[in-house]
């Protein structure tokens, strides 16, 4: 009886080892499970934390002096003005240099510091005969407040009634030109308030979509590659994005200039604002450029078609829109669609 009861006892502490086991495991899947679900969460929330507020991340506003209208040798004025926020914004009013004045340059800045670092792109405007107002958005340089979309349509009223208002001269023609950001913003603007004494518009690398350029972005990092489509359009207001209303912005001439090798705001961006523009409007495709090149490591050969453009977009004089043929390490040399029989507001980039 004795080797019996111990057998049996054997028996049954085998099978509670085996069950204890059992339960053990199911509470460590269980456990792991748990774990594992804390982790997703805890990323989900961390990229919730980090998204929000995302429409500041394209500003990078700073009071920092980079160039200055005396360091090459130009006049200019420091102005100061106040917008619909009651801001006060700050910007820089240098007069042609040459006579009769041919107009006035309303110049919008990229996402990163402030008036003074993009001084050297449009400096030489007033030796062509345009006067050149260039304006800091609210939180930039020396304008006070922080930027957000709707605020930069308000930077842009209290520019224009400036230049219209503000002086006693009168401004002339006045022709929108944006970079990059600043593309963005002058496009919306102008689509939105049709501003009557804007005669010409010219965007250069500019973004069609504040949520495509976010989904864009997020595509490039990591685990966001995972949450981009939801991402991009739950943290990201489009309201202010300029694809909508840049058909609104005809019949005012319109140019948009863009780098097939822009690293910062993808080629198909530009594509898609031309599509999207009606006419008149030209579409100027920069071979191997990347992210503003017209006037920077392009700008003796795009300079001078700058200047005839905006001849013949003030004078509505209708002439042959220029395409561009990929060229030596120089830039691309250009051809002319009138030479080529290609439609007007075609798109071409041989």
């Amino acid at each position: 009886m004795g080797g019996k009861s111990k057998e049996a006892n054997q028996q049954f502490q085998e099978k509670m080892f085996h069950l204890s086991s059992n339960v053990n495991w199911i509470f460590f899947s269980q456990g792991c499970l748990k774990i594992r679900w804390i982790c997703f969460w805890a990323t989900l929330s961390w990229l919730f934390i980090v998204s929000a507020g995302c429409q500041g991340l394209f500003y990078y506003p700073t009071d920092k002096l980079f160039f200055t209208p005396q360091m090459f040798g130009f006049p200019h004025e420091n102005v100061y003005f106040n917008n619909s926020q009651g801001e006060k914004l700050h910007g820089w009013y240098l007069p042609s240099r040459v006579k009769p004045v041919k107009g006035t340059v309303l110049y919008f800045h990229g996402n990163a510091h402030n008036i003074s670092h993009f001084l050297v792109s449009v400096i030489e405007f007033p030796d062509a005969g345009y006067n050149l107002f260039t304006f800091d958005y609210q939180g930039y340089g020396l304008s006070e407040g922080s930027p957000d979309p709707e605020g930069t349509l308000a930077d842009a009223d209290a520019a224009l009634e400036y230049l219209v208002k503000g002086r006693e001269q009168d401004p002339g023609s006045v022709i929108v030109f944006g970079q990059s950001l600043g593309g963005a913003i002058a496009l919306n603007w102008v689509g939105n308030r049709k501003p009557s004494q804007v005669a010409a518009v010219i965007s250069e690398s500019a973004f069609a979509s504040y949520q495509q350029i976010a989904h864009d972005k997020m595509n490039d990092i990591g685990i966001l590659r995972w949450f981009r489509d939801p991402f991009s359009r739950w943290f990201f207001d489009d309201r202010f994005a300029p694809q909508p209303v840049i058909h609104r912005i005809s019949p005012t001439p319109l140019l948009i200039v863009h780098g097939t090798r822009d690293p910062i705001v993808p080629y198909h961006h530009g594509l898609q604002l031309f599509e999207a523009a009606s006419n008149p409007k030209e579409f100027w495709s920069i071979p191997e450029g990347r992210h503003t090149p017209m006037l920077g490591r392009y700008r003796r050969r795009y300079w001078p078609l700058l200047l005839a453009y905006l001849e013949r977009a003030l004078n509505q004089s209708g002439g042959p829109s220029p395409v561009f043929v990929k060229g030596s390490e120089s830039g691309p040399d250009p051809v002319f669609s009138s030479q080529l029989n290609y439609p007007p507001g075609s798109i071409k980039n041989l």
